[in-house]
């Protein structure tokens, strides 16, 4: 139950050029009990005269998400008139129907049925389909999610379409299903703000897969469906075990050291840092694929007082390759030389197309 007051202030102008006050006062109350909801109220006038300009009261019931009714009643003490009506709400996936009932007590009887639907034409569909959902004025983001098999960010032959992957629309908190056909559809979605759209990996069918694209930030126009392609890859993994060999030969694993992959790909930016554990083992999951410069943190050299080995080019394939004992030793025997990777980027003569280059720099400490 709850009981709400307001009170509103209000100057005009006349046609005398004279100002006139009015003050306005609502009163409602509304009461919830199960399927039921009911609110009364009394609009009255303070200032300039006072009086009541209507009383009103509605019942509503709702059973279920499809079915609603509602029965209003007002009357205006002004005009002695009061008013009923009665109207039935029934929703679908395909309309919006609400016939109605009116009487007065005057005894003019009124009747009618509205109908609503919105016509839709997606993606995923060679016709356009009806749909109960009001799209008139709103942004609508279609995305297709799939297993991109040979890496090229095109949905071509031998790929397949990811059905009951969640796509999330963060900023509105809306989360949709992909259909049979990888398709998903979010509507109602905001045209004034942008809004960030991204998979939720939770819901791919392979703890390995991951997306191609972490996410996009879409402004829709109104009216407007803004059509994204989510390609989606299998990840690798690598492990292996880092120790060091002493002035003896003899080699020690190495708690805690930390290997970098350096992406030699211009599509990966992101240096990827995995620590060892106690015992020296160390495991990389989720390693998009590509080519990467695998190396030992020039910390962990300088923290064990030994030289690394030479860095070493791994590649990941997009059949989700999983690489095995890839070890490495470090020798207190020699120095550490610290090991920068940069890169930067040239447009090539021939094609006039950029390119990454990418440059392996040491120095003696």
């Amino acid at each position: 139950f709850s009981l709400s007051n307001s009170l509103n202030n209000d100057t005009i102008d006349t046609a005398d050029n004279q100002k006139k006050k009015q003050l306005y006062n609502n009163l409602s109350a509304k009461f919830h009990k199960g399927d039921f909801f009911l609110r009364g109220g009394i609009n009255y006038r303070i200032l300039p005269d006072s009086e009541v300009e209507n009383y009103s009261s509605q019942i509503n019931y709702r059973p279920n998400p499809e079915f609603s009714s509602d029965i209003n009643v007002t009357h205006k003490p002004e005009t002695d008139l009061t008013e009923a009506r009665l109207t039935l709400n029934y929703t679908n996936d395909y309309f919006r129907t609400s016939p109605f009932v009116e009487l007065d007590s005057n005894q003019e009887l009124y009747a009618g049925v509205n109908l609503n639907f919105s016509v839709i034409d997606t993606p995923d569909q060679n016709l356009a389909g009806i749909t109960s959902k009001r799209l008139s004025g709103r942004g609508l983001v279609s995305s297709f999610v799939y297993h991109d098999k040979n890496g090229n960010m095109e949905f071509d032959e031998g790929d397949d379409v990811l059905p009951d992957v969640i796509i999330n629309s963060l900023n509105i908190r809306r989360r949709v299903s992909t259909n049979e056909q990888g398709y998903s559809l979010i509507t109602d979605v905001p045209t004034n703000r942008a809004t960030d759209i991204q998979i939720d990996k939770t819901t791919l069918p392979d703890s390995f897969m991951m997306s191609a694209i972490e996410g996009v930030s879409v402004l829709p126009n109104a009216g407007e469906i803004m059509e994204l392609q989510f390609p989606v890859h299998l990840s690798g993994e690598i492990d292996g075990t880092i120790s060091t060999l002493d002035e003896d030969n003899e080699s020690n694993l190495a708690k805690h050291a930390e290997i970098e992959l350096h992406p030699l790909d211009a599509r990966n930016t992101e240096v990827i840092q995995t620590q060892a554990a106690l015992d020296g083992f160390y495991v990389t999951s989720e390693i998009p694929p590509g080519r990467y410069l695998m190396n030992v943190s020039n910390a962990t050299a300088k923290k064990q007082k030994a030289g690394a080995p030479p860095p070493r080019i791994i590649e990941i394939g997009y059949d989700g390759d999983t690489l095995y004992s890839y070890n490495i030793e470090l020798d207190t025997k020699k120095k550490p030389i610290p090991v920068t990777v940069t890169r930067d980027k040239e447009i090539t003569k021939e094609t006039s197309k950029t390119k990454e280059i990418y440059a392996l720099n040491t120095a003696p400490q």
